[in-house]
C-alpha cells in the first residue's frame, strides 16, 4: 500500500521557491525539503534567503540561497543559471 510520504517522495529533485525566504513561501520550502527535494531559495533579501536555507539544511538536503526580484527578467536568468551550476537541473 502506498503511503504518503512514498506518493510524494522527491528525493534528488531540485525546487526553486520565490519568496521562500519567509511567511507561507518558507514554509513551501520546508515542506518540499521534508519531502527531499533541494531547495533553491530565491527574495529580495539574501540575508533572510540565507538564514532560511541554513535552516532547510538542518532536514538533510542541499540549499541554495539567492537575492533575486522576479520581476527583473535578468534576475531570474541569474537564478537559472546558478541553480544549473549548483544542480546540474530543476
Amino acid at each position: 500500500m502506498a503511503t504518503v510520504k512514498n506518493l510524494f517522495d522527491l528525493t534528488g529533485r531540485v525546487s526553486v521557491v520565490t519568496g521562500g525566504a519567509t511567511g507561507l513561501g518558507l514554509q513551501m520550502a520546508t515542506g518540499l525539503a521534508e519531502a527531499g527535494s533541494n531547495i533553491v531559495v530565491c527574495s529580495r533579501k539574501l540575508e533572510n534567503c540565507e538564514q532560511a536555507a541554513a535552516g532547510i539544511e538542518k532536514l538533510g538536503v542541499k540549499a541554495l540561497a539567492l537575492a533575486a526580484d522576479v520581476t527583473k527578467p535578468d534576475q531570474v536568468e541569474a537564478v537559472k543559471d546558478a541553480t544549473l551550476k549548483k544542480f546540474g537541473r530543476v
